[in-house]
């Protein structure tokens, strides 16, 4: 009798086992099938984040494919920037076996992190939905898949809800025991939750918000206690806050162990200033949410959990700890963030989720057989419209105003009409400039900017046959620098009209000076011709092409920064103050991050010179190290510094001499007293031929 019984019980696990892999695979199926199918149905050029992560992943396989020790190194390295290559690792070994194609590496996203969490949703609905654990964990999992905010960021190229995922796991960890009585979650939440902020770093919200619901959450205990034994209940939140405590700490010293620079930087950076010009009003993205996810699944899913709480259908705590958890996601990013984006959608998609989930099995455990088949079967109806409505056209003309803000927003495959024209642009910029000439493009927004140049040389022939040199823009008054340099150095210049941007136009003078300047015509513009050949872009936006045909004196470079100066109020956010002065375009300089520039310059019969236009003290200190200098016909070269009044007019000069094998720091003080401008010279001396010339690679040279 007991054998029966085992081999009975053997007999149904096994079945079980079966089913549960069975419903795996049709859900990894129709993941696959949708993104297949989506990403198939597109003709566009992906630029901007579009193209970011694709980017990284195919950097990291071509590391891996050099060896094992190079792709390590290439990962690590990654660690201390803003937009690491954690979330690319698991996706290496797809871009490796399958190439490097979009499809594969949306696929594979999709794949590696929105099937875990869609099973991480289906685990969560367990534990607030009571009985029938299968079912309610695989219906779960298969409604995630239906809602398409959490497909749409991977369809566009984000890996954010892997992030999501990760905040997922937390969830669970903290739902294993509410009073964290198990030594190990503790750490483990640290962990998980400074690993979402490392995945992605606006998950600091998500973050912050769970921390939050476990605060609010422990202080609901204690309130609940105080009545019974305010002495047990206080000893209880004093355990309860250490714990807290540690997760805290846990967290901190996650990130600073994996990724120490990256840790000082989010400590020490203001990414609200920052990232100021894309904040919005905090009405428009609270009407953002609702129009993205679509009104009436919102009202679906409040429907859901309150349904539940007040049947008491739905298990506490779990419930109460994610609608905690969820409110504090979205207060926190209307009041706080404020910023609008598909990829952002995920911080969101737990409460829209298991809302939904929530109201179904209510529905079911509550509603008689026969009302209950036509309620589900309707509600079934409105998901699956839902789904339609937002990752494709066929139901825009159905769902007209006013029904149509009740369903999500669409966001179909992507398809550029001007797809051919664009692409004879970048052919024919490709034929123009020859030997590497720089290009500057003047334009931001999805019509025209310059990764859209940049990526769609590399999409149609190939990453290792690019030629264009397009140079780094300045697109957003509060992240980016004055353009000065860029526009010194460029070759040809791409002017749009009308004035292509973004973000409101006036968060983006940055971009807008320089299209006034050839508009009207300016100093600067008078050093360029503009090329016969125009393009028609999307919109009716026209293209134009100037082309270099003099070098631009010193005095148009000052008469540009003036105007720069005076037109973009405040200054930008990340302006490094430094410029070329001279008439040598090889002449480089580059930004370190704090208050100092690298310049490397080449100088024969004429000094190199630099414009620094920051702030000055009334005795500046300039230094620097001179990490090498290679002369030939020089024997020496110096060090000149010069300050300048508001016309660049020298007022006071001082030079240090070098022999040119010097490589060593230096520091040279000088007043500057009623000075706009420290222009710093890099000359010539004792040359013994005519072909004299002279390089010379300086660091963190600043002004203080």
């Amino acid at each position: 009798m007991v054998i029966n019984h085992l081999h009975s019980y053997s007999i149904q696990n096994k079945k079980k086992i079966i089913i549960n892999i069975g419903l795996f695979i049709l859900l990894c199926l129709v993941i696959a099938t949708i993104t297949t199918l989506y990403v198939s149905s597109e003709r566009y050029l992906y630029f901007w984040d579009f193209a970011n992560y694709p980017n990284q992943t195919s950097d990291l396989a071509s590391a891996f494919r050099t060896s094992i020790g190079q792709g390590f190194e290439t990962f690590f390295v990654s660690l201390s920037t803003d937009y690491n290559k954690i979330p690319c690792l698991p996706l290496v070994p797809f871009v490796l076996i399958f190439g490097n194609s979009r499809l594969v590496y949306i696929l594979s996203s999709a794949l590696v992190y929105n099937v875990p969490f869609a099973l991480v949703m289906g685990a969560l609905a367990t534990k607030i939905i009571p009985g029938q654990s299968r079912a309610v964990f695989w219906s779960t999992a298969f409604l995630t898949v239906l809602i398409p905010t959490t497909l749409l960021p991977t369809l566009r190229g984000y890996p954010d809800i892997g992030a999501a995922f990760i905040i997922g796991l937390a969830l669970l960890v903290y739902l294993k025991d509410v009073k964290l009585k198990q030594w190990w979650q503790p750490p483990l939440l640290g962990f998980l939750l400074a690993l979402a902020l490392l995945f992605r770093r606006h998950f600091a919200y998500s973050a912050r918000a769970f921390l939050g619901a476990m605060i609010l959450w422990g202080l609901l205990i204690f309130l609940s206690e105080v009545r019974n034994n305010a002495r047990i209940a206080l000893r209880n939140l004093t355990r309860y806050g250490i714990l807290i405590g540690l997760v805290s700490i846990s967290s901190l010293v996650t990130l600073m162990v994996l990724a120490p620079e990256f840790t000082k930087q989010i400590l020490t950076t203001n990414f609200r200033s920052l990232y100021a010009s894309y904040e919005q009003d905090s009405f428009a993205v609270f009407q953002y949410l609702g129009l993205v996810y679509g009104w009436l699944i919102w009202f679906l899913a409040i429907l859901g959990i309150s349904a539940g709480i007040v049947t008491r259908i739905l298990i506490r705590p779990a419930i109460y700890l994610i609608v905690i958890f969820g409110i504090l996601s979205i207060i926190q990013w209307i009041l706080l963030s404020k910023q609008m984006g598909v990829h952002y959608t995920t911080h969101f998609s737990f409460v829209i989720v298991l809302g939904i989930s929530s109201l179904i099995w209510t529905i079911w455990l509550t509603i008689r057989k026969k009302l209950r088949s036509f309620v589900l079967g309707s509600l079934i109806i409105i998901v699956i419209m839902n789904l339609l409505s937002q990752i494709t056209t066929g139901l825009e003309g159905i769902l007209n105003n006013p029904v149509r803000p009740l369903f999500g927003g669409n966001h179909p495959p992507l398809v550029r009409k001007d797809y051919g024209t664009m692409v004879q642009l970048i052919e024919y910029l490709r034929n123009i400039s020859q030997d590497k000439q720089a290009v500057y493009v003047a334009s931001s927004s999805i019509i025209l900017n310059n990764s859209l140049v940049i990526e769609g040389e590399r999409q149609l022939y190939g990453r290792e046959n690019g030629i264009l040199n397009v140079l780094m823009t300045s697109d957003i008054d509060s992240r980016d620098f004055y353009p000065i340099q860029q526009l010194l150095e460029a070759d040809y210049i791409i002017i749009a009209n009308p004035f292509q941007h973004h973000l409101p136009p006036q968060e983006q003078d940055v971009m807008r000076v320089i299209v006034d300047a050839f508009t009207d015509n300016s100093e600067l513009a008078q050093d360029f011709e503009r090329l016969p050949e125009q393009f028609v872009l999307e919109n009716n936006v026209i293209v134009s092409i100037s082309r270099r045909s003099r070098l631009s004196s010193p005095e148009t470079a000052l008469h540009t920064l003036k105007t720069m100066q005076e037109q973009i109020q405040p200054m930008p956010g990340s302006s490094y103050y430094w410029m070329s002065y001279g008439t040598q375009p090889q002449n480089k300089i580059w930004f370190n991050g704090d208050r100092t520039v690298n310049i490397k310059a080449t100088f024969k019969m004429e000094p190199a010179s630099f414009l620094y236009f920051g702030p000055l003290p009334q005795l500046a200190n300039v230094s620097g190290i001179v990490k090498s200098s290679t002369c030939s016909g020089f024997k020496q070269f110096s060090i000149r510094l010069a300050t300048l009044n508001k016309k660049g007019d020298v007022i006071k000069s001082k030079e240090l001499i070098y022999s040119s094998k010097d490589s060593n720091n230096f520091s040279l003080p000088i007043e500057s007293l009623n000075a706009a401008y420290i222009r710093f010279d890099l000359v010539g001396h004792n040359k013994t031929d005519n072909i004299s010339s002279c390089s010379v690679h300086i660091e963190n040279l600043g002004v203080f």
